[in-house]
């Protein structure tokens, strides 16, 4: 009888945590698709404008994240907190900003926005689309690093691009280690060149 008890509630245990896990999932999904779906309106009203000073943008979204060879794209907002990376993939605020000349470090869980970063390889192309510009990074290097490690984001003075997310992909709970995508940007082309 005990164990009869013990088997239920640890099925009954298992159905809610797929249940947090499913409602998180179906947040984030949702968060996706209405949040680009604005932020690229914002992105055409922007190359319409030409020249012109771009609108602000959407309360939440920073950017959009592009790599066309794993058939990644996703929305970026500032910020990487829980809240922000629940949603989304977030920047992190102590890192550069885009069109700077510092690296800009952009944060993703493992297990949502950044999973396809397992096959992400040197050479990669690397999008970046805000309101005012588009940038393009090539891949240079990927490596394991420990949690408090962040000279990824110190200062260089070259505009780069620093993709982190927990290591190792596959790992159950929280991981001992980060994953770091390393990318120097090649080019940065303003809202009104993208219409050109």
């Amino acid at each position: 009888m005990l164990w009869r008890l013990l088997e239920i509630g640890l099925f009954a245990a298992a159905l809610f945590a797929l249940g947090l896990f499913a409602r998180e999932m179906l947040g984030s999904w949702a968060f996706q698709r209405a949040a680009g779906a604005r932020f690229d309106r914002e992105v055409a009203r922007a190359d319409a404008a030409g020249p012109k000073p771009s609108p602000a943008p959407a309360r939440d979204a920073l950017a959009r994240l592009e790599i066309p060879r794993l058939g990644l794209s996703k929305i970026v907002v500032d910020g990487a907190d829980k809240e922000d990376l629940s949603h989304a993939v977030g920047r992190i605020p102590w890192g550069g900003v885009f069109g700077g000349s510092g690296t800009v470090g952009l944060a993703g869980h493992r297990d949502t926005h950044f999973r396809k970063l397992a096959d992400v390889a040197v050479g990669d192309t690397l999008r970046v689309t805000t309101l005012a510009a588009r940038y393009t990074y090539v891949v240079e290097d990927t490596r394991v690093v420990e949690p408090d490690d962040v000279e990824i984001l110190a200062p260089t003075g070259r505009p780069r691009l620093a993709l982190v997310t927990c290591y190792p992909f596959h790992y159950i709970g929280p991981a001992p280690h980060r994953f770091v995508v390393e990318a120097r940007e090649v080019e940065a082309q303003t809202a009104s060149a993208r219409t050109l």
